[in-house]
């Protein structure tokens, strides 16, 4: 049985992460670095931020998945790179 102090817990605090205005201008997680905020997906106030990956592809972001638990750290190239490095064939 979870522990329902704990998952309370992680809502509010992903409900915090997601609402919260903060500036990540110019700061860099794994390989992105953020140039600017983006616009959010329809639907959803999560505040989005705009990347430049370090092999030059832009993407957006969104500032849950920055912030919490090192998810986004490349565009998806970096994945690439892993597994090209491990010798696992890579779908292009």
């Amino acid at each position: 049985m979870p522990n329902l102090e704990a998952v309370e817990r992680y809502f509010l605090l992903k409900n915090e992460l997601e609402v919260l205005e903060i500036d990540l201008t110019g700061l860099i997680f794994g390989e992105l670095k953020i140039l600017r905020k983006a616009p959010p997906f329809s639907g959803c106030g999560c505040p989005r931020w705009r990347c430049r990956c370090s092999c030059g592809n832009i993407s957006d972001k969104s500032q849950h998945a920055l912030l919490t638990g090192g998810h986004e750290l490349s565009c998806g190239c970096f994945s690439q790179v892993k597994h090209n490095r491990t010798g696992h064939s890579v779908d292009a």
